[in-house]
This record gives C-alpha cells, structure tokens and sequence, in this order.
C-alpha cells in the first residue's frame, strides 16, 4: 500500500491537479495506493498522518524547491532540472513547498520571498512529481520548539558570516523534513554549494540515511543563475548582475572581484573555499537583492 498525506489549505484546484497528478503516477506502480487529503483546520497533524500512512513499499525520491530543502516556492528552471534528474530514479517523487522562516536572517527578505502555490504545483506537475508536500510553519515549529541542529565545519564562513543563524534553520529544516518523508535520495542544486556541503556533512555525521545527490547550477541566457530571488531585479539592477557570472568565470578571486567593483557591484565576500573542491564564491547585493553564485575553481 503506497498512502500519501497532502496539505491543502482550500485551493480546490490544486487538490484536482494533485489527484491528476498522483493518479497517473501511481499507475505505473504495481501497489495499491491511497491518497489522503488534510484540509487547514484538520484536528490530525498532516505530519502524524503521513508517518501513520508511510510504506516501506517504494523508492522515494524528494527535491529541494529552493535554497534549503523543499520549502521555497517560485519555481523555475533550476527546480525543472532537479525534478527532471530526480524522476529518472525513483518509483515516488515528493517536492515539498515550505518557505522556513528560520532560516531567514532578515524580516524583509522573508516576507518578500516569492510564495507562488497555483504556479508551483502546476510546473510540478508537468515535470511528472507526484506528491507536493506543504505543511505549515505550526506544524513544523509546533509551540514549545526548542531543539535546533546547530552545524560548524562546512557551516563555517561564507553564508554563517553573514546571515547569522542560516544553517542552523536549514540543517534543522531539512533533518526534520528526511525523518517525516524518509526519502532514499534527496537532490539539490549546486548554486547553494555551502549548503550541499552542510547536508552532505550532516547526514554523515548524525548518521542519516539518505543519499544527497547535486545537480549543476543552471544559468539563464544572459549567464545569471536561476533564482527565485531575480524576480525581485529590475531591469537596470539586471543587467548589474550579470558581473557575477562575468566574475565567476575569470576563477580567480582577486580578477573577480576586480570585474564586480568595475561593474559597481559591491560583493559581501569573494573567495576561494573547499565545497566539494576548491569552488570560487560569491554574494553580493545588487539594489536590494541579494545573490549568491559559485564555480569550481
């Protein structure tokens, strides 16, 4: 029996284009299958439900949505490709939709994080992922939470330096979100590098057992990766950004940082780190957006 817990917070759309969706996938599973429906206001958790109804039957596959492990909306054609590797592998692909406040050091940047449900659930489901996972923040930090994995190695500098508090969001986050779906693999982008190094480095040391698999950064035309954050650029701060993926090509941390300064774009670090490899990272902010990129070096 393969059971599936969806939240859904009364958009009867998605709850037909979930139906669809895990209609067509379940049929090329030989199990019977059941899809249960936790509607907002349910007196049963969506969490308690889907550890209830988890199989041992079939071989799960989840994707990150974004910057940490299944949370983020807006999706875009970095997510397509990790769906795309993803449903090459497994039997049951789950996408989680979860925007993780902890892991946000900035109110501002929190609430204008791109939340686009219809759209996600759409792209989703042509991409062929059959289970989108969306709980609540009270779900996830129910009152009383207090327990929180507190990474330092791969965590340390970079990202840690400057959003104080980040990777403990996410290493808590996607600890969390492995224990309710139990996936045997779990994919996520290379543009995040510090954080696949983090995960990589968590399911090691707390013995997890789920395998990360990477897939390259993709870049739009104009060579800027793909983000939900490039909404958020105007058409001038646009073309600002494009001197990151000039900068990261020179591979060198001195001549990129040189290429960002004479692009007027004023980057809060430039280095050379070991992510998996020597990798050439940056972040800086252009008007009010932050971005961050990196290359192997």
């Amino acid at each position: 029996m393969i059971s599936v817990v969806i939240p859904i917070y009364n958009e009867e759309e998605i709850i037909s284009l979930l139906h669809r969706t895990l209609s067509d996938a379940m049929d090329k599973v030989d199990d019977n299958w059941e899809v249960v429906y936790v509607n907002d206001g349910s007196d049963d958790s969506s969490l308690d439900l889907l550890r209830q109804l988890q199989s041992d039957d079939s071989h799960v596959v989840v994707v990150d949505l974004s910057r940490n492990w299944g949370h983020m909306g807006a999706l875009h054609a970095g997510h397509t490709a990790l769906f795309r590797a993803a449903r090459r592998e497994c039997d049951v692909l789950v996408a989680s939709v979860f925007v993780n406040p902890v892991q946000f050091s900035e109110i501002s940047d929190l609430a204008a994080y791109p939340r686009e449900l219809d759209r996600d659930a759409a792209v989703a489901e042509a991409e062929g992922v059959d289970v989108i996972f969306v709980p609540s923040s009270d779900e996830m930090y129910p009152p009383g939470f207090a327990t929180w994995v507190v990474p330092a190695g791969a965590a340390d500098g970079l990202e840690s330096a400057h959003r104080p508090g980040h990777f403990r969001g996410v290493a808590t986050v996607c600890l969390k979100l492995f224990n309710i779906v139990r996936p045997e693999i779990a994919w996520f982008g290379r543009k995040d590098a510090q954080q696949v190094a983090v995960l990589k480095q968590l399911v090691r040391d707390l013995n997890v057992p789920v395998e990360i698999r990477v897939v390259e950064t993709v870049r739009d035309s104009d060579g800027l990766a793909f983000s939900s954050r490039n909404q958020r650029l105007g058409p001038h701060e646009r073309e600002l950004a494009r001197a990151i993926p000039k900068a990261l090509a020179t591979r060198d941390a001195g001549r990129a940082r040189a290429v960002l300064t004479a692009a007027g774009v004023e980057p809060e670090y430039v280095t050379v780190a070991d992510l998996d490899g020597p990798t050439l990272a940056i972040a800086a902010r252009v008007g009010t957006t932050r971005l961050i990129d990196n290359i192997a070096a």
